[in-house]
């Protein structure tokens, strides 16, 4: 139990210092028109597995999709 805690630790320490390396969409279908909301960012860490951290206090019923940040994304100030 104790290495799961510190795993745990670094894993938290790792998304603290870093940018996104993912961000998090859900699916939105109104009809024809389909959108993706975005709805939070994620983190892959160094042991393989990813942090999710969504935007505020939300609801999601239905698929989280995680995708590579874009370069341009990157640059741009959040």
């Amino acid at each position: 139990m104790t290495k799961k805690v510190h795993t745990m630790q670094n894993s938290q320490a790792n998304t603290s210092k870093s940018k996104p390396t993912h961000t998090a969409s859900v699916k939105i279908v109104d009809g024809s028109y389909t959108r993706f909301d975005r709805v939070g960012v994620a983190w892959l860490n160094d042991d393989g597995k990813m942090t999710f951290r969504p935007y505020g206090t939300q609801i999601i019923s239905g698929d989280i999709y995680l995708n590579p940040v874009k370069e341009q994304e990157e640059q741009q100030p959040q």
